[in-house]
């Protein structure tokens, strides 16, 4: 019995999740560490759902999933704000006819994004990326700024 200790420990351990936020940087070696406002540095181990965290350096986001010591398996993530400072939209990008679409998974809504400002983004279709910019009308975002994060193969 005494050995079965460790293993249940283990697995309830892995079931429960945390919830960290911080700053997303990368140390020498290339591994991504989430920095909290209270400086304490938490490693963040990627997971086929997380791996588009590789491209958020500098960007300010929560992560939750199982936390083993000093590290945290990423298992959902969010942005709270880009590199500079300002809130953005991250999504899968649709062309949908004449339009340009964003399915925001911050709001789980889907923006139109303004055909002047979002030409570019069309050779981007079905691609994950984060977009800085703001609301130009109803469900309408000027982009102003974008990176892709996870390209569909």
């Amino acid at each position: 019995m005494s050995r079965l200790s460790p293993l249940l420990c283990l697995v309830f351990a892995w079931g429960c999740a945390a919830r960290l936020q911080g700053v997303l940087l990368a140390d020498d070696d290339g591994q991504l560490r989430l920095v909290e406002p209270e400086g304490d540095s938490t490693r963040v181990h990627l997971t086929p759902t997380s791996a588009a965290l590789t491209e958020l350096e500098s960007c300010t986001v929560a992560v939750t999933g199982p936390k083993v010591g000093r590290g945290v398996w990423a298992r959902e993530w969010e942005v709270l704000t880009a590199a500079d400072g300002s809130a953005p939209f991250v999504g899968r990008v649709e062309l949908r006819g004449s339009n340009t679409l964003l399915h925001d998974r911050q709001t789980g809504s889907t923006l139109v994004l303004s055909p002047e400002s979002a030409a570019p983004l069309a050779a981007f279709n079905g691609d994950v990326v984060m977009i800085i910019g703001f609301v130009e009308g109803p469900n309408v975002i000027r982009v102003m700024g974008w990176r892709v994060l996870e390209d569909r193969p």
